[in-house]
């Protein structure tokens, strides 16, 4: 929990339920989570770039609470290395 909130100014994480999703969210992210599963179900967090132009990591929901922190941990992983690549002029 601290790793994504020290994420809180510099991406966007959107929460996703599979209960309620109904694509009400940005093609982006609804393309996100849908692929490669059109039909997904799961649960899910997609971290996106300040602007919400990329995505940089997504997340399906693991029950296995240590398998989980092992996917979070992975996703933060690859959103630091995405947003350490970026030009200047796109960090926040």
């Amino acid at each position: 929990m601290h790793a994504l909130y020290a994420l809180r100014s510099r991406a966007v994480l959107v929460f996703e339920d599979g209960e309620t999703e109904n694509h009400r969210v940005t093609s982006l992210v609804d393309n996100a989570i849908h692929t490669p599963n059109p039909h997904w179900t799961e649960p899910a967090v997609v971290f996106l770039n300040s602007d919400a132009t990329q995505v940089l990591a997504k997340v399906l929901y693991e029950p296995d609470f240590m398998k989980r922190a092992q996917v979070l941990a992975g996703a933060l992983g690859e959103v630091e290395v995405k947003m350490s690549a970026a030009p200047a002029g796109t960090k926040q």
